[in-house]
């Protein structure tokens, strides 16, 4: 059976900011999570909402039908189950159905990271337009240096625009070899989120390479290139991210810009 189509953005959680939920404000009653009102809503849907944590940990809570089809919904989550990921990341989202027993739509998720006193960040942003010149092998940011390896180089250009990915000034990366280059983002300090402007010439990317702490591994192969390569590490529920790492297979070249990440 088809699933129904509707538009589900992700609901709010209260007390959460910036991604973060301190778990000293959680109230005893829970976690209120509140489903707006959406795209396709009507009279006699039923709605729930769900919680999902890790090593296990989940809950759901017990269906609601819809009455007023322009109100939000409501929902708690357990005090205790939430603070069961303390200093972990969570993504509460809700599930609509037509009809009772029927087939249920996933909203979008709402991720979030359960820590205490977190500090709200600006993220770091580097255009390059103030550089002059750049290492041909390391290029030091505020908190993060790029590495190419013995086979890649690095170079400053304005020879190729893609706004709003690749603007102005960027970094032109190349292999001296055919075999290809690795290309590393290295945090000094665990990043929550990541994003970098990128584009090829050719179709040389090979792998796209996200490692977060604890030594866990997400690989894109083959990857999509041209745009915005983003991550969040609340999505993956793997920890923050510790590096980025590109991989090419062939000597044409790649462009990187507009890089911007949280710690």
């Amino acid at each position: 059976m088809a699933t129904m189509k509707l538009d589900l953005p992700a609901p709010v959680v209260t007390g959460a900011e910036n991604g973060y939920l301190d778990p000293t404000t959680i109230p005893a009653d829970g976690v209120n999570v509140r489903v707006p009102a959406y795209g396709g809503q009507a009279a006699g849907q039923w709605v729930y909402a769900r919680f999902t944590g890790q090593n296990g940990s989940s809950e759901q809570t017990a269906p609601v039908q819809v009455v007023n089809t322009t109100a939000p919904l409501d929902f708690k989550i357990s005090k205790t189950e939430v603070l069961k990921n303390e200093n972990r990341a969570v993504a509460f989202e809700y599930r609509v159905a037509q009809t009772q027993g029927g087939v249920y739509s996933d909203s979008e998720p709402a991720p979030i990271d359960i820590e205490r006193g977190r500090p709200i960040t600006q993220p770091f942003r580097e255009d390059f337009e103030g550089f002059a010149s750049v290492d041909s092998k390391i290029i030091q940011l505020s908190g993060c240096r790029i590495v190419a390896d013995s086979n890649g180089e690095f170079q400053l250009s304005e020879s190729f625009q893609q706004p709003p990915f690749i603007t102005g000034k960027s970094i032109v990366c190349t292999s001296r070899s055919s075999r290809g280059a690795i290309f590393q983002f290295i945090f000094e300090s665990l990043a929550s989120t990541f994003r970098l402007g990128l584009n090829q010439d050719a179709p040389i990317m090979d792998v796209i390479e996200i490692r977060f702490e604890g030594d866990r591994i997400i690989r894109f192969q083959p990857p999509r290139i041209n745009g915005w390569l983003e991550v969040d590490s609340a999505y993956y529920f793997y920890g923050k991210i510790s590096q980025v790492i590109l991989y090419t297979s062939g000597a044409k070249p790649i462009y990187i810009d507009n890089v911007s990440y949280t710690v």
